[in-house]
């Protein structure tokens, strides 16, 4: 996050790729064998994700001492500060709630697909997983959008904030819905068989591709929004709408339509998901509607840059 923050992302990207290329073989020599080692399958994989994230750790840390770009940040070790500390808390606390309700909600999803059968819950996981992919994009946008609008209002400057804010919105709707989504939806057929060969398990992912689509677009926009507020250090924000939509309309509300009947027949796992993707719409509005109206807000000031700055 460090070189994310000071727009150093190729720096992390060099370092994810060296690490792939470890984790794989790795991987194959601890889970299968190989070299004199014995195999140790499952445990032999998490011993070198083990490895490997510690290797990330190490190679980042050394890279960031040596480098003459990082002289200027004075990198070293100091007695925690609480003040600091508070501030971080109070952002961090209320972004990992945030982060916790978006993945439990679509654990559950899961949970609840399981009493619907093998083939069911093969077809589920099929789209969740296409949706974990596509959420790649969404969020590295979000996360670009989000780095340069804090240095936006960190320089001080809250129109070029906003502006930031606002296109990078715009850019993740874009491109969620007239990229990923229209890929997905032409060559759901080609894509669902790179997944599976059964018959009835490509069938009923197929049935979830429509609601993946609408899925895909308001997680694009929600995730985007969210990050914004975060810039503004808004933490709070967004986990009351992600508890409320989510967990409220998303989980709740999906389980009376799957299982309960709340519109006619018990719609099954379609049920889930489209309830799941209304609750993504719902709080893609809310956050994009808090975010505009921002201003309009009495309690609301946007920071300036002396106030930004460490008073030591």
């Amino acid at each position: 996050m460090v070189n994310t923050a000071v727009s150093r992302p190729h720096v992390v990207m060099a370092l994810q790729l060296a690490g792939l290329v470890l984790k794989v073989c790795l991987s194959y020599l601890l889970i299968l064998g190989g070299f004199g080692l014995p195999p140790m399958g499952a445990v032999g994989g998490a011993v070198a994700s083990v490895i490997v994230f510690w290797a990330l750790f190490l190679m980042g840390f050394g890279y960031m001492q040596r480098s003459s770009f990082y002289r200027r940040f004075v990198i070293h070790w100091m007695w925690p500060r609480w003040p600091v500390l508070r501030e971080i808390l109070q952002l961090g606390i209320p972004m990992s709630l945030s982060y916790a309700l978006e993945a439990t909600s679509f654990t559950a999803i899961t949970l609840l697909a399981a009493r619907l059968g093998t083939t069911v819950m093969g077809g589920h996981q099929v789209a969740a997983n296409l949706a974990a992919l596509c959420f790649m994009l969404p969020l590295s946008l979000s996360v670009a959008t989000a780095t340069l609008t804090a240095q936006a209002i960190g320089a001080g400057d809250p129109r070029r904030a906003r502006e930031t804010a606002l296109l990078g919105m715009r850019l993740g709707a874009l491109v969620a819905g007239g990229a990923t989504v229209l890929t997905v939806c032409t060559l759901r057929g080609g894509i669902v068989h790179l997944y599976t060969r059964d018959p009835a398990v490509a069938a009923m992912a197929l049935t979830l591709i429509p609601y993946l689509a609408a899925f895909h677009f308001f997680d694009a926009l929600q995730t985007v929004a969210s990050f914004v507020l975060r810039a503004y250090k808004l933490a709070i924000a967004p986990t009351v709408i992600h508890a409320a939509a989510l967990w409220g309309l998303g989980v709740v509300g999906g389980y009376f339509v799957a299982f309960g009947g709340l519109w006619g027949p018990p719609w099954g796992i379609a049920g889930m998901w489209l309830m799941q993707s209304v609750a993504l719409a719902l709080a893609a509005l809310l956050l994009v509607g808090f975010y505009l109206g921002l201003p309009r807000f009495r309690w609301y000031r946007a920071p300036r840059s002396d106030q930004l700055r460490d008073p030591a």
